[in-house]
């Protein structure tokens, strides 16, 4: 026999809410408060985010928006031409001097000329006599733009900041090199690897004769 709850007087409580009790809704709109930092917390973010912003718009303008490197040849300076031929006298040298700092100085009777102007160097071809180099380092180099380059008939010389001697002669296809600071790369011969001189160290070298010697900077010419 199945007695009522009514009957019996007993009744089950539905729950009630106390006035003290929290507020679901706001509960969660206090969670959410406490999950977003203040204003006053984000302002740091915000400098940040901007400083960086208006670095890599700075790094952007450095590198993309600079002109190539342009020259002065000789003194008093006159505006270099790309490709023109430069001789000096032959009894005193002539100066090359260009944008990023970096200086040519061609001895006397010697010429040369610049056939390329990059953002991190130029590309200079010495016809013959003999030249002293001092390149700059480029404040940024991108992928693919080349250092400073030398050729001396077969011979290349890749420098990025480094002083240098070299003199050619193509009656009699010598070559001689002389790194006095830096370092410098070197390509030449068919057949031949590719070398690096360092301070104090030089190459004098003949494709015809097929001569490659290191020897000390400053020494004289190998002996055929």
């Amino acid at each position: 026999m199945r007695i009522d709850d009514e009957a019996t007087g007993e009744r089950q409580a539905s729950p009630v809410s106390s006035p003290n009790d929290p507020d679901p809704a706001s509960s969660a709109g206090a969670l959410e408060r406490s999950a977003t930092p203040p204003a006053a917390a984000r302002w740091p973010l915000r400098l940040a985010l901007a400083a960086l912003l208006l670095g890599l718009f700075a790094l952007e303008e450095a590198v993309f928006s600079s002109p190539p490197l342009s020259f002065t040849v000789g003194a008093p300076p006159r505006a270099g031409v790309l490709r023109d031929w430069e001789s000096a006298p032959d009894d005193r040298p002539l100066g090359l001097v260009f944008s990023d700092g970096a200086r040519v100085e061609l001895d006397p009777g010697a010429s040369a000329r610049v056939v390329a102007l990059g953002r991190a160097g130029a590309h200079l071809v010495l016809e013959s006599g003999s030249a002293h180099l001092n390149t700059a380092q480029p404040r940024l180099r991108l992928p693919g733009e080349e250092p400073w380059r030398v050729s001396l008939g077969p011979f290349t010389l890749e420098a990025a900041s480094a002083r240098f001697d070299v003199a050619w002669d193509p009656r009699s296809d010598e070559v001689a090199i002389d790194v006095v600071d830096g370092s410098v790369a070197i390509t030449g011969c068919e057949g031949e690897p590719a070398d690096t001189l360092r301070a104090g160290e030089g190459v004098r070298a003949s494709c015809a004769a097929r001569q490659w010697a290191r020897v000390p900077a400053g020494s004289p010419p190998t002996p055929p």
